[in-house]
């Protein structure tokens, strides 16, 4: 679902919320697709729309003039991973 994870996940919002624990994914950081989700548009859908805490954003892949092209980042839900201990 390369490009179209804000889909995915729209598409799943019930099971998202009542039945998804943690969500891991890439996703491109440089413009790639035709109506690409950014990084910013799924961290409010999954923080502000289902509940779920930003856990990590994985080292960068650079594309060759250094950019960062595209990452691996996980969400959880606080319940299931409590982030303060």
């Amino acid at each position: 679902v390369q490009g179209a994870e804000r889909l995915l996940v729209a598409g799943g919002k019930k099971t998202f919320a009542q039945r998804v624990a943690a969500f891991y994914t890439e996703i491109c950081i440089l413009p790639q697709y035709e109506n690409q989700t950014s990084l910013c548009e799924l961290n409010q859908t999954m923080v502000e729309e289902l509940g779920f805490a930003l856990f990590d954003i994985y080292p960068c892949t650079k594309d060759e003039l250094g950019r960062a092209a595209f990452t691996d980042v996980m969400w959880v839900k606080p319940t299931v991973l409590p982030l303060g201990g």
